[in-house]
């Protein structure tokens, strides 16, 4: 049987009186890929924010790896191995792939006060990460995220037929 990596027991989230969440229970085993769908409004958006550690929820339980934690901050979320990658309106055009990858933690090299951005490093692991999540084509990671399109743009002239091809 796979390891339970991720557990939310009970989550509620209220806004004033607003009951964004009500009892939600979601279970993330080792190997799963996992799907949030539901109607506008129905408090997926606010589920992932809950376990990135972006909005603190009202009450209930999350448990990394068998250990319960409390997510106060995103920072939180990410010693606890949670990444977030929101939509592109969390993005910075001008910037690579990479850089936006590693927005607010930039990897560093070199001593204290002297260090400098790690590039290459960075390119590496969001070469890798493009490959692992089946980006078949060779998009270089230090392509400007602005210069990239979704998928139906390409149609409407917003980029080149084969950027993502």
């Amino acid at each position: 049987m796979a390891e339970t990596l991720v557990e939310m027991r009970n989550i509620e989230k209220f806004y004033g009186r607003v009951h964004a969440l009500r009892g939600v229970n979601l279970s993330i085993k080792r190997g799963e890929i996992v799907g949030l769908l539901g109607d506008n409004g129905a408090g997926k958006s606010t589920l992932i924010k809950v376990l990135s550690g972006a909005v603190p929820y009202t009450s209930g339980e999350i448990v990394i790896k068998g250990r319960p934690v409390r997510m106060r901050s995103t920072l939180d979320a990410i010693a606890n191995g949670i990444e977030t990658i929101y939509q592109d309106s969390a993005l910075v055009p001008q910037l690579s792939i990479a850089r936006n990858l590693f927005l607010g933690r930039e990897l560093r090299k070199g001593p204290g006060f002297l260090d400098r951005l790690d590039t290459e490093q960075m390119n590496q692991v969001a070469a890798d990460l493009l490959k692992r999540v089946g980006i078949s084509k060779n998009i270089p990671p230090t392509t400007p995220i602005s210069s990239l399109c979704g998928r139906g743009e390409a149609g409407r002239g917003h980029c080149p037929r084969d950027v993502l091809r």
